[in-house]
Order: structure tokens, then sequence, then C-alpha cells
């Protein structure tokens, strides 16, 4: 706030600080009455301040030109005072500007640090100045009143037309009012055809009207893309669906006697369908492939590649001749047999650990005893007695040991244990002891969907509108999870987050020779740049995927008359979710990918391959989140506001961060913008590195206001001096009475759940220290008589006074925490001193 020279409300504030410090003892407070400005020769001018005391008494220091802001024009935004331009003279002060500024009104405030000097008063710190106020004008500045204009006069209109017929009977009758002696002359006329084509034209626009009206709100609209756009305003992301996942064992032909094992390979983008009977366990994409895809087979492509090796269809896990029972529940790791030393399975490679017969040796296992788990670890190993030569002699077993992450720990118990097979499984003959529990690498990651969409598209601009809209001819299109990371786990391979899957479209301008610019596709355009090749998908009430390019501001707008192709995946959704035992086959001749090249995804040959398998259900599919569904959800996620107003909201969010155990946030204004100062306590007093508050800042980020700017701190710690003498009761133990005291004024927690005086908890940032809670806290000690503070001081600092003892209080400033540990072992972070007196 700022009032101008000779404003009533400034003379009055003027007055009122010249009556406070009227009264005995008061400091008096300064502050700017008027402003005048004097040429000074050229460009300079002199800006003679009248203040309201002398401007020797303007606080602890005299006024200085860094403590003088001019700001506000608007050609020249601010002016700069001379140096050692400010000079005084009683309770004139006169600042020197060597250059004036535009025509523009500026503001002049004395602060210093961005907050008003000591000693004067915020409403008199400011004052509004205008450098050329006394520049000639040739005419009165004072703006004429409008002229008053007689309405014409108006017919009435019928406001609740709202069809064809409405609109014509209003346009005839308002022609009729307008026209004086115009006779309707039939449905030919020229007059009634135009009034006619124009009836028409307002049904379409009060149908579009009413269309929008009706998509203006969540509650009633009825096209999917609006309400996911009015849940996005309140941070609700509308789901479009998620393909699900699957493990696929793949088991290759064994080799004949004396031969090595058969190795293949699975690249990214092979293609596996669900059982069908006229198809093999792995053969090219011909016609049968086709009648599948018709009849409801369902398509998955491989995610990662893997090697494969007739090696890993059936691993032994090693129980060293029986003294291994079990696998516990719980288990990351285990020992494998490697009698020949073909095992390959390396750091990364998925396990199948599954049960296949039962403890009577039938082949019906358990179906819920088989678990997938991502190698972390792999360590070729012995057992010296692991095996037996043909006289029976006790010989060394290769082994492989392998370990995983306990994100894969294995949650069941599986019994380990040797049987007689009662029936043949995987071609080992009746009556032959086999292991129950069995290991399978060769295992393959698949999410549902297929790289086959493909479209050629011209898109046309509608009249009007500045985006360009491109609809997907094949639904539905596939979002997927992206792909996993190196250190992720098997079972997070599986976990289905709606919000992280993505589409994937390749989409290519055709802009003739130079190279076709290839677009990408985006989940929002807000941060666009104006010439970014982005795109939008989003998914309509059929499930057709809708493509829409950016408007020229955020996003750049296609050039007129060129095609797009655009390759996709379809597929997704909740019909994914097929059962174990499902997927059969797979597709081994190469296809086209999503970027035009040719992707080979099995690298051997199909004899090579003997049977296919999913031993776990695929899961995660989901379909597009239904606008019913948004209209349920999106109300109740709007409880949990996502944004952050106030300093308290961000220290808020902070502590959602396992390292932060304490957050204090201050917002202070720079003089362009408003910051918010983050004080962040980290867990055992780790140091604020770049790395953290890099993590710090993603957290907020999507919580912050804009127009807010992140600071980050540390807290200062303010250890205390504390020093009292106690008068103890005659019938006291002084030594309980001390013992008690060094328990209250301590940081520590005790057994019974209380906490001393100075425990972190108690304090806040900026909090001040008050003589009457000292007071307070020793008085409660049961056999203290009476105590007096002698002393209540930073500690450290040389020549520190007791001012504690005579205001009452001991200031800290705002980044700063008491601190007072009384602990022997770190005298440096506070200290006590107890006097104790009587008592016996």
């Amino acid at each position: 706030m700022s009032w101008p020279s000779g404003d009533p409300r400034r003379q009055a504030r003027a007055e009122l600080l010249r009556a406070a410090a009227a009264v005995p003892g008061a400091t008096p407070t300064n502050g700017i009455i008027a402003v005048e400005v004097i040429e000074a020769g050229g460009e300079a001018v002199d800006l003679r301040l009248e203040l309201v005391f002398d401007a020797a008494t303007s606080g602890p220091a005299r006024v200085r030109d860094t403590d003088i802001a001019i700001s506000g024009g608007q050609r020249r935004p601010t002016v700069a005072v001379a140096e050692g331009g400010v000079t005084a003279s009683g309770r004139v002060l006169t600042v020197r500007v060597p250059r004036r500024g535009d025509f523009s009104l500026y503001t002049l405030r004395l602060e210093r640090g961005g907050v008003p000097l000591p000693g004067f008063d915020p409403l008199l710190s400011a004052i509004p100045v205008g450098f050329r106020l006394q520049c000639a004008q040739n005419f009165d500045c004072e703006t004429p009143d409008p002229a008053d204009e007689a309405p014409l006069a108006q017919a009435a209109i019928d406001y609740l037309a709202r069809d064809y017929a409405g609109f014509r009977r209003l346009m005839l009758d308002r022609f009729a009012a307008l026209s004086s002696g115009w006779r309707d002359p039939g449905p030919a006329s020229a007059e009634v055809t135009l009034i006619e084509m124009l009836a028409h034209l307002a049904d379409r626009l009060a149908y579009a009207q009413d269309s929008v009206a009706t998509e203006a709100t969540l509650d009633t609209a009825r096209m999917r893309i609006s309400a996911k756009r009015h849940a996005r305003l309140v941070d609700y992301h509308m789901s479009d669906g998620c393909s699900a996942r699957a493990f696929v064992h793949v088991r290759m032909t064994p080799p004949g006697p004396g031969r090595p094992a058969n190795v293949a390979g699975i690249n990214p983008g092979a293609r596996f369908l669900t059982a069908w009977t006229t198809l093999p366990p792995a053969g090219p994409d011909a016609r049968h492939a086709g009648e599948a895809r018709v009849g409801g087979a369902q398509v998955f492509e491989a995610v990662l590649p893997a090697q494969l090796t007739s090696a890993h269809n059936r691993i032994e896990i090693h129980d060293y001749a029986g003294g291994l029972s079990e696998l516990p529940r719980g288990t990351t790791g285990m020992a494998l047999a490697d009698p020949d030393g073909a095992l390959t399975l390396a750091v990364g490679d998925l396990l199948l650990i599954e049960e296949v017969l039962d403890t009577n040796g039938n082949a019906s296992p358990d179906p819920a005893r088989r678990h997938v788990v991502r190698i972390t670890q792999r360590q070729a190993g012995s057992d010296p007695v692991g095996a037996v030569d043909g006289g029976g002699n006790p010989v060394p077993l290769q082994l492989l040991h392998v370990a995983w992450s306990p994100a894969d720990a294995l949650p069941f118990a599986l019994p380990l244990a040797r049987v007689a097979a009662l029936d043949s499984i995987e071609g080992l003959a009746i009556g032959s002891v086999q292991p129950t529990a069995v290991a399978r690498g060769n295992m393959v990651l698949v999410d549902h969907g297929e790289g086959r969409g493909y479209d050629s598209i011209k898109p046309l601009r509608a009249p009007g509108r500045r985006r360009v809209f491109m609809t997907l001819s094949q639904t539905p299109v596939a979002f997927a999870l992206p792909t996993p990371r190196a250190e992720e786990s098997a079972q997070a391979m599986l976990v289905a987050d709606p919000s992280r899957a993505a589409a994937r479209i390749d989409a290519r301008q055709d802009v003739g020779a130079g190279g076709d610019p290839v677009w990408e596709l985006v989940p929002e355009m807000f941060d666009a740049r104006a010439d970014s090749r982005v795109l939008a998908l989003d998914v309509d009430d059929l499930g057709r995927g809708v493509l829409r390019t950016g408007d020229g501001i955020s996003g750049r707008i296609p050039e007129p008359d060129t095609a797009f192709d655009l390759r996709y995946r379809i597929g997704g959704g909740s019909i994914g979710n097929v059962g174990a035992e499902s997927i059969s086959h797979l597709l081994t001749d190469a296809h086209i990918g999503l970027d035009g090249a040719l992707v080979t995804g099995f690298s051997g040959q199909a004899a090579n391959i003997a049977a296919i398998r999913n031993p776990l259900p695929a899961t995660g599919g989901r379909d597009p989140e239904s606008i019913a569904e948004a209209r349920l959800r999106a109300p109740l996620d709007f409880r949990d506001p996502r944004r952050a107003v106030t300093p308290q909201d961000y220290a808020k969010r902070l502590l959602d961060d396992p390292d932060v155990t304490n957050a204090h946030g201050i917002e202070r204004w720079t003089g362009a913008e408003r910051a918010i100062v983050l004080l962040v306590d980290l867990a055992n007093g780790a140091a604020l590195t770049d790395a953290v508050e890099a993590r710090l800042r993603r957290l907020l980020e999507p919580y912050r206001l804009a127009g807010h700017v992140l600071e980050f701190r540390t807290p200062v710690m303010v250890p205390l001096e504390l020093a009292m003498r106690v008068c103890v009761r005659p019938q006291a133990l002084r030594d309980k009475v001390h013992e008690r005291l060094l328990q209250v004024f301590s940081s520590g927690r005790f057994a019974d759940g209380s906490t001393g005086l100075f425990h972190p908890d108690s304090f806040s940032f900026g909090t001040p220290l008050l003589l009457s809670r000292l007071y307070a806290a020793a008085q409660a000690v049961d056999g203290v008589r009476h105590v007096d503070v002698t002393r209540l001081r930073r500690q450290g600092i040389a020549g520190a006074s007791d001012d504690a003892l005579e205001t009452g209080q001991l200031l800290v400033g705002d980044y700063e925490i008491p601190l007072l540990a009384n602990d022997p072992n770190f005298p440096d972070r506070g200290t006590v001193t107890f006097m104790m007196e009587g008592g016996r």
C-alpha cells in the first residue's frame, strides 16, 4: 500500500506517528510524508522526501543509496540511485537520480534486505513518484463522460425459440415488424428462402450450444473424452485401460544322445497366441493363425529378450541328498544341479519354480505352488558328496547357486522330495524316482496386444479449428506398461498400475524427399513448445483412438495436405486376463514392427520348440474406465487435494519422503515472486545434497502452485546455556530432585513415553523460548520450593548477554531451532547447570 503525496490518509498516519513518539520513553517511528521532483540538469533529478521526523533519527543507521528502490516503469522498469546520492537535512532527504524514468508512475521504497528499514513505518516506507508530471499538454487530461444515446426501439423477441420452426416464426415476425407493409409472399420468395436458411443455421447452432452445455460438466457429459478432461481438472486421471502381462515357458526339443543342447533366442516383439486346435506349438503366421485371430485367439508379444536352451527345460533343485526337505516361505536363493555344466542362466533371467508331482507320485501338482523369480546373483559351486557313481560311491556334483531379491521371495513353502512317478511326465518313465519340484528357465515376459495397427491418414482441419484430429481405424488401442528396468523384480513386472500404462504409436509425416519427420506421442501438451512435433491420444466412447495435434502455441500444427503414416499396437483390456496354460503357440516368422522395420521374433527353427505354456494366469488387463466410474471416483479423489498453497502444505507433503523427519515452510516475498523456503530435517542428520534436493523437488512439483519458487535449506540448531538456582524443600532429597531436573531439562525420550523439555518435537522453526516455560517446568518437579534462572543465552558466543532474563524470552530466527541436549559427550549441543540449595 502506498498513498500519494497530499493524501489525507498519509497525513493522518504521520500525525499518529508523532503522537506515539510524544509518549515518554517511546522510540520515534519515521516515515515519508511527501516527495518532490526537482530538476538537476539534463536527465538528472533530485527527489526531496519530506519525513515525519528528522532524517538523523531514521533508525540504527542512516539511509544509504542501496536502501532506496525505485520501480514500476514500463519502458524503464527501474530507476537507479546515484552512488552516494543521498543527503539529509533536517526532515528533508534528498535523493539524486542521474537518469529519470519514463511517463509511468513509479513507487519509491525504503527497504533493506526486502523489508522496511528499521525505525520506519511499513505503510509510510513507500510513495508514488512521477518523473514527468510537469510535461506540458495542450488539452485537459480529464476524461469526458460518454454521450447518452437513445436506444433504438426493440421489437419483442422470443428467447425460448430453440428449433427450426421457432426460429422461422421469430424471423418472419421480426422482418414484418421492421419492414412496414411487408406481407408473406410465400415459401418460394427470396425473402422467405433466406429466412429459412438462417433458421436452419440457427437450429444447428442451438443444437451445438445445447451439446456444449451438456458436455460442460462431469455429471451431464455424454462423451468419454469430455469426461476425461473434466476429471483431469480435479487431478483425477481417467484410465484408458491396460494390457495384461504373463510369463511364458518355452520348452525346447531335447537333443539326441551325444548331441549339444538346442539353443535359440526370443527377441522383443515375438508373437504368442492362446490355444487353437489347428496350430502347432510353433510355426509361421499362416492361414490357421488368421483363423485363430478371427475366432478369438488372443495375441501376446514378448517384452524382453530371452535365451532359450533345452538344458533349461527342467532343472533339478538340489536337496543335498534329502538334507533339505523344503524351500521355506520367504526363500530368496537355492542351489541348482548342473552335472554337465550346461546351465547358462544369467543375472536378469526369469526362473520358474513349480511343483510337478504330489507326494504320492501323481502328476496332479498344486497350481498354487508356482512362482517366477528374477535372478539377481549367480555363483558356480559344488557339493562334494552330491552324486554317486556306478558303484554307489559319493562323488562331487557341480552346482549353480542363484539368488533373487526379497520382492520375489517365495510366497509359500515348497516341499522337496523324491518319489516314484505314477504318471509319465515330460517323457520320463513311469516308476522312475523324480523330484516333486523343479525349476525351469526359458521364461519370457509377454504383453497382451499386437503391433498390427496401420493407417495412412491425410488430416483435414475443421473450419474455425486450429488443431488437427485423426481417428485410428483399428480398435482397441493397446495401453501397455513400460519396459521393466534392469533392477525390477519379477513380481513388479506384473503390478498393473494403469497410470503408468501408455500407448505405443509410431507417427511419421510424409513430407516427400528429405525424410519423414517423426511425431512424438505425449500424455499432455501443457509443456510442449510451439514447434514441437507432438501428438496426444484420447479414447472415445467406441474405444477408438483419436489423435490430436497442437494448436501452434502448445505443440506444432502439421503442414496442410501431408499424410501421416501411423503404426500402433492393438489389443489390451480385461480380455487379456487369460488363465494358466492358455498360451500355447509361437509365430516364428518375421513381421513388420512399429517403426516399419522387420522384426525377427524367434531366431531358431520351429521344430526346435516342443511346447509352450504360461504356468501362471495373465494379470493386469483392464478395460478403459467408463464415464459412470469417473463420476463416482473423481469427486472422491478430489477430497485429497493434490496441491500446495500455504508453506505448511509443502512441509506436509515433504513428510511423505521416508528420509524427511521434520519440515517447516516459510513464505518470503523476493520483490518479484513468492518464494517458499523449506527447512528440511533429514534422518540421522544427513546432509541436504543436490541429489536429495532434486528428489524432493520432484516430489513437490505436482503440488506446486504456479508462481511459487521453492528453496530448500537445512535448519540451524542453536545450542543454549542454561543455569538455575534451585531451592529444595527441607524434607526432600536433594540428589533425587537434581536427578529429576536433569531429566526434565533434556532432549531425551523416557520409558514411560514422556519427553524432556527440549525434545526436538517440542520446538519448531523460529519458536522463541519463553522464560515462563522454564519456571513452570522446574516448579512442577516434586520437591522444588523455589527456582531462579540465572543464565539463558546462546552457547559459545563471546560476550553473550542475558537479555532473555529481562525480556522474558530468547528469540531465535525463522531458520533456527533451540537445542539443549545436556549430553556430556557432546557439550557443544547445549548445557544446563543447577545450583542446588536446601533439602537433605
